[in-house]
């Protein structure tokens, strides 16, 4: 027997070819991408495509109310997938009323395979800020970005951060754990690490929102990332 293909849940229909939007160019991309990689694969590397309505949604969720005119803005997608969020982020950045003047863009990738996407993805985000006026730099990150220099400077350099990280526990001893001990207990998953470092990288005003499970909002292993959250940020109603 061989191991089947299996494709992500089809709960949104992957357009017949890129639409001429970047969060929808992105998520065409990456869904086709995924659709080469067995289930067990996608497993180990943490990747499922956000679909555009929800990244959409939480883009919107984190321009409302933010007063970027005539500023520079830093945004970040630690785990940037084919750029399906930070597409989102940007598009949704430029549309607003209060739009900066120039946007500044990281976005950090463990796939390899990601990386052309990423960078289709980001020549359509330079065009769309061009159309809008707006000065635009993108840098794509290679590697683990929990082990990254910038992810464990704790230097607040960033404006907004949107993510939907891999979910999968990490043994105690594993490095990335010990880097953050600070922010996990016993047998952490390694989402709870990627909304510790981003949280430790926002500016005053900064934000972030993230797909995560809903498990770390409560039990052991997750009060010393409660704490973290609570002393770095608060929550928007």
């Amino acid at each position: 027997m061989r191991r089947a293909l299996e494709p992500q849940l089809n709960l949104w229909p992957v357009p017949s070819a890129p639409t001429g939007h970047p969060t929808e160019s992105a998520y065409w991309r990456g869904s086709l991408a995924s659709r080469t990689r067995s289930r067990d694969e996608q497993k180990q590397l943490g990747q499922f495509m956000t679909p555009a309505p929800i990244a959409r949604f939480m883009a919107e969720r984190l321009v409302v109310d933010r007063d970027w005119r005539g500023r520079t803005v830093r945004l970040l997608d630690p785990a940037a997938g084919s750029g399906v969020l930070a597409s989102a982020l940007v598009e949704a950045a430029v549309s607003s009323v209060q739009r900066p003047s120039r946007i500044e863009l990281l976005m950090c990738e463990l796939d390899p395979s990601m990386q052309p996407l990423l960078d289709a993805c980001a020549r359509e985000l330079a065009a769309l800020c061009a159309r809008h006026g707006v000065a635009f730099e993108w840098h794509v990150q290679g590697g683990d970005f929990l082990q990254s220099a910038f992810a464990r400077s704790n230097e607040p350099s960033i404006d907004a951060v949107i993510a939907n990280p891999p979910y999968f526990k990490l043994a105690g001893h594993d490095e990335r754990a010990r880097a953050f001990a600070h922010a996990v207990h016993g047998q952490p998953n390694i989402y709870a690490l990627f909304m510790a470092s981003c949280a430790s990288l926002l500016r005053d005003g900064g934000a972030f929102c993230f797909i995560t499970p809903r498990s770390w909002t409560n039990g052991a292993y997750f009060r010393a990332l409660r704490t973290h959250l609570v002393k770095q940020m608060a929550i928007d109603g």
